[in-house]
């Protein structure tokens, strides 16, 4: 049968050991979480990306369709002016067909300007999300590391409190009750 210092130091020991786990598991449950917040960022963050592809592609499609409404503008006015006896290419029909081309590509370059003002506005947010990612991974990392820390410092004190406790269940007293100066382990002071 074992003594109760025995079992005493057994549990210390046991108890150290299962919070020691206990802290690692908590550690990579972090670290597993920040992984998975990395990976989620990581692909929100090429959605977004290619949103703001997207949003290129509209204003340059958007761009074309009003030039080619400016130029069919240009050609009913040509046609109105020549209908009525109007030279189309001098004087005032050249300036209204010359203003109506400036505008139509006036309003091509605004929705050119304005698309690509969106999917900078997008990219800008795909990094942010990125990064926030990067932080949550990296935070997830820290805690692991710092998890193995106090796991260590668990086993350490548990098998420093396990040693005191055997070292101080097992000291012999004198005859007169007080504390002696040698050990049950065979040590002298």
């Amino acid at each position: 049968m074992c003594e109760p210092t025995t079992i005493m130091l057994g549990v210390s020991l046991a108890v150290a050991a299962v919070s020691a786990v206990g802290a690692i598991q908590q550690g990579n449950a972090a670290e597993a979480a920040g992984d998975a917040a990395k990976a989620n960022a990581d692909q929100n963050a090429a959605r977004i990306r290619l949103d703001a592809e997207d949003a290129r592609k509209r204003g340059l499609v958007a761009a074309g369709t009003k030039r080619k409404e400016g130029a069919l503008l240009i050609a009913q006015q040509r046609v109105a002016f020549a209908a009525n006896g109007v030279v189309v290419d001098e004087g005032s029909a050249l300036d209204i067909t010359t203003d109506t081309a400036g505008l139509a590509e006036h309003d091509a370059l605004t929705l050119i300007n304005n698309s690509e003002r969106e999917a900078t506005n997008l990219v800008a947010e795909s990094v942010n999300i990125g990064n926030q990612g990067t932080v949550s991974q990296f935070g997830g990392q820290q805690a692991q590391s710092a998890s193995r820390l106090q796991a260590f410092g668990t086993l350490l004190g548990g098998a420093a409190n396990a040693y005191a406790d055997y070292d101080f269940g097992t000291t012999s007293t004198d005859d007169f009750g007080s504390s002696g100066f040698e050990t049950g382990v065979g040590r002298s002071f």
